[in-house]
């Protein structure tokens, strides 16, 4: 249990890190920059940041997969993977490239912006491929300084832009592009050897096919997920304006920092869950996530009205009711998403995929319907359907799977205040 406490720590730093780096960046974006030119700007990251999780083909998770239920991973596995993800970026580079223009929503000069991200998919998605074999063993310290890492690089980047005079739409999108690699030379530094388990020692070493395989099955429920996080950012300018991308853009990364902890555990969860399982465990850590993040968008709702036009700027304040729906998404879908990764891990992530699919039907069927008249708030909307079904049906399968009842992963019991206090102060002491 200490190791699992240790691996939450880290990944609640690094799935932290990012908000927070966020947060510091957008203010002096839309300072800088105004709604429309933070919407542009949005608008030209919103095909690389789809890119990063929708052309890794489950790549990634099957490494993280493999690398945490056999403790090892061979030296032809990874340049297959890694040649694998090449390709799939110089491909997707293309297709950007081509449709660049469309995305824009016929600007000449957003479509040149698209096609200059573009560049950044391939090493972006071997990226991908080195936090999924870090993941794998456990590593969280490098996935927290790989985040750090981006955070200072956007931040001391922007902050250097505006203090010069120098920040515009162009220079922006190039600082908040190039960070998402920089670096990357963490996953690069030798890792210490790890002894396999018994039980791992005992199983035939995964294949190609067996890692294509998982990889296939678990693509889905990714590339589903990640359009049911990012479509709405791709489709908000040909279907609504830049300005309401804008306002969209500051609600989603406002909301996302009360994730923090439900992205950390999740990790945690897909990593251990692949190498021994534990139902009760998995549902425990799901109520004691809900409570954080409800906790912590409770916090920022309260907040919202006062700070957000404070620090964003009084044309920011049509963000406010994007924001407040986003977090009520964020703490309905949190049960389920923990449910999602302990299925992964447990080596069915079709079921995921099933999931995932539904909601993100419901959340596509919903933007073409609401953005064109709600704008920002009817992308929010359909944010929260998209999340509160995909998330229910992944609780239904897990009970299916496991035997874990329904309410297991809502009833919040007195033991976990204790298991909360027990970690937080255990990694205080230590």
């Amino acid at each position: 249990m200490s190791s699992i406490r240790r691996s939450i720590a880290f990944s609640t730093a690094a799935s932290l890190v990012a908000p927070i780096g966020s947060l510091a960046v957008q203010p002096m974006l839309a300072l800088g920059l105004g709604v429309t030119g933070r919407g542009e700007v949005a608008a030209a990251l919103a095909p690389l940041l789809l890119a990063n999780a929708a052309a890794t083909f489950g790549i990634p998770e099957s490494l993280t997969y493999s690398v945490a239920r056999f403790k090892i991973l061979e030296k032809r596995l990874v340049v297959w993977a890694t040649s694998a993800l090449l390709g799939s970026g110089l491909l997707v580079t293309g297709l950007v490239a081509i449709s660049a223009e469309f995305l824009a929503g016929g600007d000449a000069f957003l479509a040149f912006l698209i096609s200059m991200t573009s560049l950044w998919i391939a090493p972006s998605l071997i990226l991908a491929g080195l936090r999924g074999i870090a993941s794998g063993r456990m590593a969280w310290e490098r996935v927290f300084y790989e985040k750090l890492g981006t955070s200072i690089v956007r931040l001391l980047g922007i902050g250097f832009l505006l203090l010069s005079s120098h920040l515009s739409v162009r220079t922006a999108t190039l600082v908040m592009a190039g960070a998402l690699v920089v670096p990357a030379l963490i996953y690069v530094l030798p890792y210490s050897k790890t002894k396999a388990s018994p039980s791992a020692s005992s199983q035939t070493p995964p294949t190609i096919s067996a890692l294509c395989s998982y990889a296939a099955r678990v693509w889905i429920g990714s590339l589903a997920g990640i359009l049911l996080m990012r479509l709405d950012q791709l489709l908000m300018t040909p279907l609504s304006s830049v300005r309401e991308l804008g306002l969209y853009t500051v609600a989603a990364s406002i909301s996302e920092v009360a994730l923090f902890f439900n992205g950390a555990v999740t990790g945690v969860v897909f990593a251990s869950e692949a190498d021994k399982a534990d139902p009760k465990r998995v549902a425990r850590i799901s109520r004691i996530s809900t409570v954080v993040t409800t906790l912590t968008s409770v916090v920022i709702g309260a907040n919202i009205c006062w700070a957000l036009p404070l620090f964003f700027g009084v044309d920011f304040a049509d963000a406010i009711p994007s924001t407040l729906i986003l977090l009520l998404a964020v703490v309905l879908g949190n049960p389920g998403s923990v449910a999602g990764a302990s299925l992964s891990g447990l080596g069915h992530p079709g079921l995921r995929s099933t999931a995932i699919t539904f909601g993100l039907i419901a959340n596509t069927t919903l933007l073409i319907c609401l953005v064109p008249t709600l704008g920002s708030v009817g992308a929010a909307l359909a944010t929260l359907a998209g999340n509160v079904l995909a998330g229910n049906l992944n609780i239904v399968f897990n009970r299916k799977l496991t035997g874990t009842p329904l309410h297991a992963f809502y009833a919040f019991r007195l033991s976990d205040f204790q298991s909360m206090f027990s970690m937080i102060r255990r990694r205080h002491l230590s």
